[in-house]
């Protein structure tokens, strides 16, 4: 995908995709555990027996649904713009990071897929900001939200890649003689 579109434009386009974390949210870990607290002393001071069998499968169970439901409630429930600021913050680490700032020309474009926000990010250097309005670039559509750039799948990113493509063209067309591929195609995962 950025090698088509790298060949009509002197751009270098690069993908960095930021994947989830894997590790639980401290609401989960909190309602989950008082839960299982809870469970345990209704279960031993219950006016009714409970075998232990039954304890030893309502504690537990009650704990992780109930902290799997507070982890899902926690992350849908954060501050859209703080996401995109998170987002946004780590798309310009990865651009330094990665070197996209090193270009010749200082056309560099990076794309990030940031899965743990939810969020599709886009930080450009000065050639491009030089040559083509943020404005434009602004309205290109990844995804869903308001301003088109929370994560929904692949095919609006993209659709979106595809879109920005040809944006990019216009404002920075491809030269036969100066069109080298400076920075690696291939999508880059960040830690």
């Amino acid at each position: 995908m950025v090698a088509n579109v790298e060949q009509n434009t002197s751009a270098e386009v690069v993908v960095a995709v930021q994947a989830p974390r894997a590790q639980p949210s401290w609401a989960g870990v909190l309602y989950g555990g008082v839960t299982s607290l809870t469970a345990l002393a209704a279960c031993l001071w219950a006016p009714i027996w409970i075998p232990e069998a039954g304890v030893a499968f309502i504690v537990p169970v009650l704990g992780v649904a109930v902290g799997v439901l507070a982890h899902h409630l926690s992350g849908s429930a954060r501050d859209v713009s703080a996401r995109r600021h998170r987002a946004l913050n780590r798309a310009r680490a990865a651009f330094v990071a990665e070197g996209v700032h090193r270009t010749r020309e200082r056309t560099g474009v990076l794309l990030l897929i940031d899965e743990e926000e939810g969020r599709v990010e886009i930080v450009v250097d000065t050639g491009v900001e030089g040559a083509l309005a943020m404005g434009r670039l602004a309205q290109v559509r990844f995804g869903g939200g308001t301003d088109g750039r929370d994560l929904t799948n692949l095919q609006a990113v993209l659709d979106g890649t595809r879109a920005m493509g040809l944006l990019l063209a216009d404002a920075l067309p491809a030269t036969p003689d100066d069109n080298p591929d400076e920075l690696d195609n291939t999508p880059r995962m960040l830690p």
